[in-house]
């Protein structure tokens, strides 16, 4: 299982290479943002919500801000929580690892969007949804915006075996992370070429 100093590595390495800095404007490129942005509609007003990876806020906080959340925001990377701080600087922020994060029954949303699922190994996903499952009060939902081997397999089958970075699953899989957490609720569906998990307590 990888652990929090891996994926720092990883992220380091991902901003030393020569990727666009405007790097939600390549994922719109890519992937669309139809399944962050449904998913950010689901989210009521005035509701509290923990953002898992924030990153830099462009799009995830802004509309929570707007919803007037109150934010919860979590990212390995202090730049990137230093962006976000601009554009929503009354969220709470927490540089560090998500997995590490419990607040019992408190949040009414939690958020993993832009495909910040697809760092995590097979194992940590399972501790994803078990950790969120903990932290969402009666009636809370999760949220998850991802793209699985389906949207281009032999790409994204190449990318698992050689960058180590991002983890691709099969379409099926993601139902398998929920196996053994009682979630009353769970629908998947397909939006571009995206996927939006909602998960309700």
């Amino acid at each position: 299982m990888k652990t929090c100093e891996d994926n720092k590595r990883v992220w380091a390495k991902i901003k030393e290479s020569k990727i666009d800095p405007n790097y939600m404007k390549v994922y719109e490129k890519e992937y669309g943002l139809g399944g962050a942005k449904l998913g950010l509609a689901l989210v009521e007003n005035g509701s509290k919500v923990l953002s898992l990876g924030c990153g830099g806020g462009g799009r995830g906080e802004k509309e929570l801000k707007r919803k007037n959340c109150k934010i919860t925001a979590i990212d390995l990377d202090k730049d990137m929580i230093e962006q976000s701080k601009r554009i929503e600087p009354n969220a709470e922020y927490i540089e560090g690892d998500f997995l590490n994060f419990r607040r019992k029954n408190y949040y009414d949303y939690i958020v993993c969007l832009f495909n910040t699922v697809n760092y995590l190994d097979k194992a940590q996903r399972i501790e994803l949804i078990n950790l969120a499952f903990y932290n969402l009060k009666k009636g809370g939902q999760l949220i998850i915006n991802t793209v699985d081997l389906s949207y281009n397999p032999l790409r994204l089958l190449l990318s698992n075996l050689k960058h180590h970075s991002m983890y691709y699953y099969f379409p099926q899989e993601s139902r398998l992370w929920f196996k053994d957490v009682n979630f009353r609720k769970i629908e998947i569906v397909k939006v571009e070429t995206s996927k939006l998990i909602v998960a309700k307590k």
